[in-house]
């Protein structure tokens, strides 16, 4: 294909992301490549990812995902809502000549026994799209082997107030950033996105992120955005130790107990009695 094709295959789509396809030759995306990145270092992108495996939820035109090909990733999947030619994902990988596999899908629908799974995860700029976030997280970790790169808006230094001004929690009151906060944006509130509904502060990020599976680890902060590593952590998440989220079982002698007893506790009595549980022993996260 000659570089007058290229380019007018490329002036055919709108672009989210800007993507260079060959040096002076670059997708028109409403974020420029300079932009995406400086993103790429505040996530501190491994240099190399030679044998390893990745994931890219909301992968939109590919950027993150076509980034990870190129710099080594043994197999990598682009996921998004969309069918592949709806943005410039398609346009963009045959362009390229990339292998990034796509696969259609909600990140509600994440079972390793349909993807996989994968070394590394990438959750760039979608939590706050989530009216499920830590249903999302919970997801993520049953994908997810090694760690979660996390890019998010971030509520500590971008309130909006019920007059549409921002301000930072730190101006309402500096005892808000310790509290696991989430504003929740019920219409077009945070940068005239209907799709835009919670936005958390950074201790609600890392409770979630903990609580799912996860230990985070602060990459950066930049403006209104926040970066984590988060590495998987082995062993049952907390919450399905504790709470009715968890799998509960009858025993022979007639008792329901949860499934995933956190060791050295007692789990705290259930406001339900074990006589209205008939059934509950099918109950499993995966039916949330």
């Amino acid at each position: 294909m000659t570089r007058e094709e290229k380019l007018e295959r490329i002036k055919s789509r709108q672009w989210y992301h800007s993507i260079e396809i060959e040096p002076g030759l670059v997708t028109p995306g409403a974020h420029p490549l300079g932009e995406l990145r400086q993103v790429l270092e505040y996530l501190k992108f491994p240099a190399r990812l030679d044998g390893l495996s990745v994931l890219d939820i909301g992968a939109w035109d590919g950027f993150f995902s076509f980034e990870a090909d190129r710099r080594g990733a043994e197999r990598v999947v682009a996921y998004d809502l969309t069918p592949e030619d709806y943005f410039g994902f398609a346009t963009a990988k045959e362009l390229l000549g990339s292998r990034v596999d796509y696969v259609q899908g909600s990140v509600y629908e994440l079972r390793r026994e349909a993807v996989g799974t994968f070394d590394l995860v990438l959750c760039l700029g979608v939590l706050y799209h989530l009216r499920y976030p830590l249903l999302a997280l919970d997801r993520i970790h049953d994908v997810c082997d090694g760690y979660m790169l996390l890019e998010t808006h971030c509520l500590d230094n971008c309130v909006i107030l019920d007059d549409g001004q921002a301000t930072t929690l730190e101006r309402i009151d500096p005892r808000l950033s310790r509290i696991p906060l989430y504003r929740f944006y019920p219409a077009n509130e945070l940068n005239g996105d209907y799709s835009n509904w919670f936005s958390p502060n950074r201790s609600a990020i890392e409770g979630g992120l903990r609580t799912a599976g996860f230990e985070p680890t602060l990459l950066s902060e930049w403006g209104d955005r926040i970066a984590y590593k988060a590495e998987k952590i082995e062993g049952v998440p907390e919450y399905l130790q504790e709470t009715y989220e968890g799998k509960f079982v009858r025993g022979a002698d007639g008792v329901v107990r949860n499934a995933f007893p956190r060791a050295g506790r007692a789990r705290p009595r259930s406001a339900v009695e074990p006589s209205d549980l008939s059934g509950v022993g099918t109950r499993s996260r995966d039916v949330l």
